[in-house]
């Protein structure tokens, strides 16, 4: 029934079709559906919409599979990263919530990566520079008028933007410094 209403013309439908995949993504047997039934690439152009109210839940079942770890291939061999990455530079300061959902999915898929090369491809670079500006406070400061929203977006970034992307941009940096020092000139 729910694949039926991802094909629905109906984007509000599609969009709650997603959530309820999001949720039910929490659960081993549900991951593997998506992955024998290919939704993950559904959920993958998704990314492309440039629409926060489609992006988020598909990016929360993205981070969902990513669990698995015999399933994190499928974000490189769809293109996946790069369109993380995109999203992240699309949403960024104006999300922190989107952001941390991206920023949890790439952590999960690089935990046990080999190099940056093989991980993120030719995103690396893009990735580094985009998360060192995210990290910056000047950046996060920028992002609302409104006091009070300002105000929960400042804790938001702090509490849960913060910590994760750090710790993604450190172990990218780690990765990628490796690999450059072995690299002869």
């Amino acid at each position: 029934m729910l694949l039926k209403l991802l094909m629905s013309d109906n984007m509000d439908a599609v969009v709650e079709a997603v959530r309820v995949f999001g949720n039910l993504s929490q659960h081993h047997e549900i991951r593997d559906f998506i992955m024998q039934k290919k939704i993950y690439k559904f959920m993958i152009a998704l990314l492309d919409s440039k629409n926060r109210e489609v992006c988020f839940p598909a990016c929360g079942v993205l981070l969902n599979l990513t669990v698995d770890e015999n399933k994190r291939a499928f974000l490189m061999e769809e293109g996946g990263i790069g369109k993380l990455v995109d999203c992240l530079q699309d949403f960024g300061p104006a999300d922190w919530q989107l952001s941390c959902l991206i920023c949890k999915t790439l952590w999960n898929y690089s935990e046990n990566m080999a190099s940056t090369a093989s991980c993120f491809s030719g995103n690396t670079e893009a990735l580094l520079m985009l998360l060192t500006a995210l990290l910056d406070e000047e950046v996060e400061l920028e992002c609302s008028l409104d006091r009070d929203i300002k105000d929960c977006q400042r804790v938001y970034w702090e509490r849960e933007f913060k910590p994760v992307a750090e710790k993604l941009l450190d172990r990218i940096q780690s990765h990628h410094s490796s690999a450059e020092s072995i690299t002869p000139s």
